[in-house]
């Protein structure tokens, strides 16, 4: 009987879910400043759907590297959190901008 071995996979440092937590929270606020930028002749920045779902798709990347992560050490692990409540809050902001200023966008 071959015993069941959970190192077959590859463990993930915690800096490196760290960085791809980062990399995925640039992409998504690269995108929504185009947006914005986009739509800087406007008072009210009344985002599209878009962003959202970037932001959105971005912290359900976050999250996965937050389940990635391993439990120690202990600071790669705050930070991944970090930036998902970053990404988090990202996403928010524009639902909220799209869903109160929706018939701004022209």
């Amino acid at each position: 009987m071959i015993p069941i071995s959970n190192q077959s996979s590859a463990r993930w440092s915690g800096w490196v879910c760290v960085a791809l937590s980062l990399l995925a929270l640039t992409i998504s606020g690269a995108v929504v400043l185009l947006f914005v930028y986009l739509q800087r002749d406007m008072v009210r920045h009344a985002l599209p759907l878009f962003p959202s779902i970037v932001a959105f798709a971005a912290a359900g990347a976050n999250a996965w590297m937050l389940l990635r992560c391993p439990q120690r050490p202990v600071l790669p692990k705050l930070l991944t959190l970090l930036v998902l409540i970053l990404n988090m809050n990202l996403g928010l902001e524009c639902l909220f901008s799209y869903v109160f200023f929706k018939n701004e966008i022209g």
